[in-house]
């Protein structure tokens, strides 16, 4: 609980935060997972996590559908991400 604290993961929208913050660092998606898995696990991701978070990005766009604004569009899929990495066991537990 520690960790979670001290990254205001229990705050309502720190995941949107985050979306926000790393879909305004740069345009470029590789770049934008890249930043991500630096800031969370302080690494860079693996050539499988890349493509699997890419993945995970496309079907969340996919599953989103015709229901979003051109700016949601881009925005929920990375907050479905971010999420997603709060939850990764590498991030909850301290080795």
């Amino acid at each position: 609980m520690e960790i979670w604290s001290a990254f205001g993961v229990h705050r309502k929208g720190t995941a949107e935060r985050w979306a926000d913050r790393i879909l305004n660092y740069s345009p470029d998606q590789n770049v934008r997972i890249a930043r991500m898995f630096s800031e969370i696990f302080s690494r860079p991701p693996s050539e499988v996590e890349m493509e699997l978070a890419g993945q995970f990005l496309d079907e969340q766009r996919d599953s989103y559908g015709p229901e979003l604004t051109s700016t949601e569009e881009d925005k929920r899929p990375w907050q479905d991400l971010c999420h997603a990495l709060f939850n990764v066991k590498e991030f909850i537990f301290v080795e």
